[in-house]
């Protein structure tokens, strides 16, 4: 049995692990994905956003230091946000990921071979949000 104090321990941790991360925004509609990135920020975490895809994936591509997490909406032009993911993935395997779409068609979803590591249904608490970032991060 785990104690109070080894458990506050590993949270802490797991918070600091988390401050220390990156984590990739992708929304085609500005304000989720500024309240999105103005949560993660308020908990410690490098963020950029992107309101396109393609300048996700560009970025993404001439990174340095990839990033720790995408989050990334489905519904998106050109292409959706499966497709960013599996894009991404190609050259960083590990990339850990978030999906959230306030319309998912599981079957959809399900077509393609990678997948996201959780998905969020729209709309979302932010304690929710934060709760699987940090799960993710701390890895």
């Amino acid at each position: 049995m785990q104690n109070i104090a080894s458990t506050e321990t590993q949270r802490t941790e797991s918070v600091a692990t988390a401050r220390k991360a990156t984590v990739f925004i992708v929304d085609d509609e500005p304000m989720v994905g500024e309240v999105v990135s103005a949560l993660l920020a308020m908990e410690g975490l490098n963020t950029r956003l992107f309101t396109s895809p393609l300048d996700a994936l560009e970025a993404f591509e001439s990174a340095e230091a990839k990033p720790d997490l995408l989050i990334t909406d489905f519904m998106m032009q050109p292409f959706d946000g499966m497709d960013l993911m599996t894009r991404c993935r190609q050259s960083h395997p590990n990339l850990r990921t978030i999906l959230y779409s306030g319309n998912f068609e599981l079957e959809s979803l399900q077509q393609h071979e990678v997948q996201p590591d959780t998905i969020l249904n729209k709309p979302f608490l932010p304690k929710e949000l934060i709760q699987k970032v940090h799960a993710l991060v701390a890895r």
